[in-house]
Formats: structure tokens, sequence, C-alpha cells
């Protein structure tokens, strides 16, 4: 299910505090595990979020290149 803030009424600031009280709190226990593991565990750790951001950034560049074949054929169609 889907939603946005919007729609679901939620106030603005409410929505500042809770993203930021969300983001604090996964820093801190992303810190405190981190501190407790291994220097070879933390190493591929790096590795394996270097490799799913080169996935990630290859994807966007997939879809984008889709999306403007796309909209380059819709511009070719001939009206009528």
């Amino acid at each position: 299910m889907r939603f946005t803030i919007g729609l679901i009424h939620l106030s603005l600031w409410l929505a500042i505090i809770l993203i930021g009280a969300q983001a604090f709190l996964f820093t801190q226990l992303g810190l405190r595990l981190g501190s407790r593991l291994s220097e070879t565990l933390c190493e591929r750790a790096e590795q394996l979020a270097g490799v799913a951001l080169l996935r990630l950034a290859a994807l966007l560049v997939v879809v984008r290149a889709a999306a403007r074949s796309c909209r380059a054929s819709l511009l070719r169609v001939a009206p009528g």
C-alpha cells in the first residue's frame, strides 16, 4: 500500500521530526554494531555496498535510456 504524507494529513513538522529521529536511531545503531564487528567483516560490508551502488547506478541508466527510447518512439507516431 502506497500513500503520501499529505494524504494521511500528517503535519510537515511531525514528519520532519519522525524522519530525523529514524535517521538518528539507525545511524547510532549502525555505528554501535560497526564498532563491534571485525575489520574483515567491515571491509566486506563496504565492498558489498559498493557493488550494490554500482548495480543501482546501472539500473538507473537502463531505465532512463528505456524511458527516452519510449518517449522518442511516441513522438514519431503520426497522428490520425
